[in-house]
């Protein structure tokens, strides 16, 4: 009974996004492309020319992102986040992913607002 148990817990944390700092996945996105990752950085802008049809494309201090415009929720967030005055800090978990124009992208599965530890007394 305890088999199935240890089983489920183990591919629970082998699915788990790796955390990254968004320098260390900068330095070599291309060597990384199909791991999913979690990052925290601060949002720049959306690009100006959105040619990827079907996807938002922003950027961070060090990261290319694309977002799924069908993630009604996460665009809406990323739209607030980019309205409010900086720092725009985000979480940010998804997969670098080559696109077709052979651009190397972090294509985000989900975005947040980050969780901050409170300090010990």
């Amino acid at each position: 009974m305890r088999l199935p148990l240890i089983l489920l817990l183990l591919v629970a944390g082998a699915v788990a996004a790796e955390e990254i700092t968004p320098a260390e996945l900068a330095k070599d996105l291309e060597g990384k492309v199909g791991q999913e990752f979690t990052f925290t950085d601060d949002i720049l802008h959306k690009t100006k020319k959105q040619e990827i049809k079907g996807f938002v494309k922003f950027e961070t201090v060090n990261i290319r992102c694309i977002i799924s415009t069908e993630s009604a929720e996460a665009v809406g967030l990323l739209d607030t986040l980019l309205s409010e005055r900086s720092p725009r800090r985000a979480m940010i978990t998804g997969t670098v992913v080559y696109r077709k124009d052979l651009q190397v992208f972090f294509e985000v599965s989900s975005i947040e607002r980050p969780r901050y530890k409170k300090r010990g007394n």
